[in-house]
């Protein structure tokens, strides 16, 4: 009966710890909304908080959500929709399983309203959440700090709650580091805050981890003591399932005291309870019944209950546990003694396999040895028989005469020479065969060794292969979410197509990695719409931080009610970007850029201005196509003669129908077409740009840029790409 009590509280404690976490997460949408409903959140701010907090940790599109609020927060300096923001994203990343994004979001958080003693007691809330994030890090040393500081902060404003879970935080890491005494002692102090403070689920929790520990340390009174602590709060605060799962941990606990009639008694009692079998695995309820039923003596129902079983060491555990109930200990000796043996042969069935070849070459051998050996002995067996003939027919002759007596002796001496010579021989072949049996266990030994350090080595090879799977992954999700980020900030065209806008627009969009260096920009400025075709340096994302880098200067530039021209808005461009690449006033220059074209383009005027760094405009009025060339510098350039040359407006009068096309050097610069006699294909080059334009001229607006993108996939069926691939087409 204990034995098998002891091994269920062993692993069922491990299914209890995580239960008073998941109460904790269960009940954070209400403490979210508490945590700024209660505080510090007024007017406009409140109103989009408590519309994003219902339901926002199970979409992830919340991320999104709690991003907009922050930036909303920042455009009208409102410290309570920024904190809203930033806490929503944090909590929504966590239950994505974003892990790392919700510690970086949390950190910025703590940034903002640590010099804002106004919104002391939101960061203590906040805290509160952070550590648990901390821990699913692995960082025990952070988490440690965060505790500290939640205590402290908790302390300043009579948080008690807060306080509480801050002694709680502290006593799991000392418990993680060992430090059971230490533990025991913030866990106890933890549990006087919420007692004295009406903090029930937080008392349930620490009673619980105090039951944990104190049976670690086999002090199973205490254990047993907390047990029932938690029990009677589970009982107020009327959670069924932790009742149940408590006091099945209890019986775990003090089945080494009870007799078989008192565990009939509180097993009679749990089963009463629907929660019984749902708390309960198939083979933990089995191994359950059939001590039960062996505690009643019923041993035909309690076997029954073990056949149903279907792992092998849980079979003969079982069986052994309902030979100690029924006291028959001749049998749960041997069925000890058979998992003993079950256990040896699953660990040592390795080994076997891998000396069965060895063992086979000393087979081989041994049956050689016993063979020469065998042979041997026939020719001693031979050679004294034909001794004992000689001397049996010397015996039948001597009465022959003395004459030849001596001839005898001399045939006699001979052979007992050659006796003694064969004789020699033979022991110098045994002991030569000893020596190599013993140099055959010698291999043995050393196969055996060699077996040893290959399973080390496989160990050591498969920790390395997770490591990187793991890095893999996490770069993998990194570059993922960088590109939901870029994607979210290019602009949607429809909503520069209709009534006094453009009558089409069409974007072809092919990113060579996963993030771009290419983007496209546009905006409404006053009476007018800008739009932006960009090439940043590089690609992936090296490229897509230039992309976000020119992104925003351009909304920075392009603000207001005035509007700069095309050429002054790339020259201020130029400016900003030095400036912000120069910004860390270090020796080292940093030299990228970009090429780009924009177009100014005035409904009322019927007027479209265009200026271009290094990249042609294609301009269609009617059925010609013109091409206007860039100015040979780069936004950013840091070329002394190209940096001066002057970025020009060209202003272009435009008429129904007309279009105006920009793109980024991916298209000339892609291999494709044929391969001709194993040939590598060629590059596009702007005049094929031109006449794949010419050739869809007669198509809708957005009908071009389709079968413009689809024209450019064809190209480069077979071929690598080479380059980011971006283009704009505009109608009037």
């Amino acid at each position: 009966m204990p034995y098998y009590f002891h091994f269920v509280m062993k692993y069922l404690k491990y299914l209890l710890l995580p239960l008073p976490f998941f109460v904790l997460f269960a009940s954070l949408p209400a403490f979210a909304r508490m945590t700024f409903e209660d505080f510090y959140l007024d007017g406009s701010a409140k109103d989009a908080f408590l519309k994003l907090i219902d339901g926002s940790f199970e979409r992830p599109q919340n991320i999104a959500s709690g991003d907009s609020l922050y930036h909303e927060g920042v455009n009208h300096s409102d410290t309570g929709e920024m904190a809203a923001g930033l806490y929503i994203e944090a909590m929504a990343a966590r239950f994505n399983g974003e892990v790392e994004l919700s510690d970086s979001v949390f950190i910025l958080l703590e940034n903002l309203l640590s010099d804002k003693p106004d919104f002391i007691k939101v960061l203590t809330e906040a805290l509160s959440y952070h550590s648990d994030v901390i821990f699913e890090l692995n960082d025990v040393d952070r988490a440690a700090d965060n505790a500290q500081h939640l205590i402290d902060l908790a302390s300043s404003t009579g948080n008690a709650k807060c306080l509480c879970a801050g002694y709680q935080q502290l006593a799991t890491v000392h418990q993680v580091r060992q430090e059971l005494a230490r533990a025991f002692e913030l866990y106890n102090k933890a549990v006087d805050i919420a007692l004295q403070n009406d903090l029930k689920m937080e008392a349930l929790n620490c009673y619980y981890q105090l039951a944990f520990g104190y049976d670690f340390i086999n002090d199973t009174a205490k254990s047993i003591e907390c047990i029932n602590h938690a029990i009677e709060i589970s009982n107020e605060l009327g959670i069924k399932k932790a009742n149940m799962t408590l006091r099945i941990a209890r019986l775990s606990l003090s089945s080494i005291k009870l007799e078989n009639d008192e565990l009939v008694k509180e097993i009679d009692e749990l089963k009463k309870d629907p929660l019984f079998d749902q708390s309960l695995s198939a083979e933990d309820r089995h191994k359950m019944l059939a001590e039960y039923y062996a505690a009643k003596n019923q041993k035909k129902l309690a076997f029954a209950h073990v056949d149903s079983l279907k792992e092998e060491l849980n079979i003969l555990s079982a069986t052994e546990t309902v030979y100690i109930t029924l006291g028959d200990w001749e049998m749960a000796y041997y069925t000890g003694h058979r998992i003993t043996i079950y256990r040896d042969s699953l660990q040592h069935a390795q080994q076997s396999e891998l000396l069965a070849e060895k063992d086979a070459q000393l087979n081989n051998a041994q049956l050689r040895f016993d063979k020469e050996r065998l042979e041997t002995r026939n020719k001693v067996i031979l050679g004294l028989a034909i001794a004992i003939i000689i001397l049996l027919v010397l015996a039948a002759i001597i009465t022959n005469g003395i004459a030849r007596r001596r001839r005898l002796k001399r045939q006699k001496a001979l052979l007992e020479n050659e006796v003694a010579r064969q004789t020699a021989e033979l022991r110098e072949k045994n002991n030569q065969l000893e020596a190599q049996n013993e140099e055959i266990f010698a291999q043995k030994e050393a196969i055996f060794n060699q077996k040893e350090e290959i399973l080390a080595q496989n160990d050591m090879l498969e920790k390395r292969n997770k490591t990187i799977l793991d890095i893999n992954k996490d770069m993998t999700d990194s570059i993922g979410y960088a590109s939901r980020i870029q994607s979210a900030i290019l602009p949607d065209m429809s909503q520069f197509v209709g009534d006094g806008n453009l009558s089409g627009a069409f974007v072809v969009f092919i990113p060579l990695k996963t993030v771009s260096g290419d983007f496209y920009w546009a905006k409404h400025v006053a009476d007018a719409m800008v739009f932006v075709c960009a090439d940043c340096t590089g690609h992936g994302v090296p490229g897509a931080f230039m992309s976000m880098i020119g992104s925003t200067l351009l909304t920075e530039i392009c603000q207001g009610d005035s509007l700069l021209h095309a050429s002054e808005i790339l020259e201020e461009l130029d400016h900003r970007l030095k400036l912000q690449l120069d910004q860390s006033g270090g020796t080292d220059v940093i030299k990228d850029g970009m090429d780009l074209s924009i177009v100014i383009y005035r409904p009322a005027a019927r007027l479209a201005e265009v200026a271009s760094a290094r990249r042609p405009i294609y301009f269609r009025h009617a059925d010609t196509l013109s091409e206007l060339k860039g100015v040979k510098r780069s936004i950013g350039d840091r070329d002394e003669v190209s940096s001066r040359l002057p970025f020009e407006t060209v202003s272009l009068p435009v008429e129904s129908g007309d279009a105006l096309y920009v793109c980024t050097d991916g298209f000339q610069d892609q291999f494709g077409g044929l391969k001709k006699d194993g040939g590598a294909g060629k590059r596009l080059k702007n005049a094929g740009v031109k006449e794949w334009i010419d050739d869809v001229r007669d198509l809708p607006i957005e009908e071009q840029g389709a079968r413009l993108e689809l024209r450019i996939r064809q190209w480069m069926d077979g071929y690598a790409q080479v380059d980011d691939i971006t283009m704009l087409g505009l109608q009037f």
